[in-house]
């Protein structure tokens, strides 16, 4: 990797030396942090979509990731201009609902688990299109 960078084979470097040498002696994009995790959450949703991956299984790995990171404090986040995003808030309280049992409490954020999956099929395909 020190070759790729430019450097002597025989030092010692920090990989954070080496790293963004490399990538622009290769000349490689790198995402920003919201839009890699957004591509990450894609993973799932494709595989729910393609119906590889359960409903709540999915969702739960793409929630993670959405809440789970400083994703939403960004100011520049891929999933802004998208309206099926508008309701990824109360489905992540959703399934929070759900996963400790509460999920009949769970009507004040869906009527039904169907509409639950709805909404997540929507967030799904909008991650998997933009992705």
């Amino acid at each position: 990797m020190a070759e790729l960078a430019g450097l002597s084979k025989g030092a010692a470097y920090e990989i954070r030396e080496i790293v963004p040498k490399v990538v622009d002696e290769l000349a490689i994009k790198v995402s920003t942090l919201p839009e890699a995790i957004f591509r990450k959450a894609g993973h799932p949703a494709r595989a729910f979509l393609a119906g590889d991956l359960e409903f709540l299984t999915a969702a739960r790995e793409v929630t993670d990731l959405l809440f789970g990171t400083a994703c939403w404090d960004f100011a520049e986040r891929p999933d802004v201009e998208l309206d099926s995003f508008g309701d990824i808030t109360l489905f992540n309280e959703w399934v929070y609902t759900v996963d400790n049992g509460f999920e009949d409490d769970g009507w004040y954020f869906f009527k039904s688990r169907s509409d639950a999956e709805a909404c997540f099929r929507a967030v799904a395909a909008a991650l998997t299109n933009s992705a």
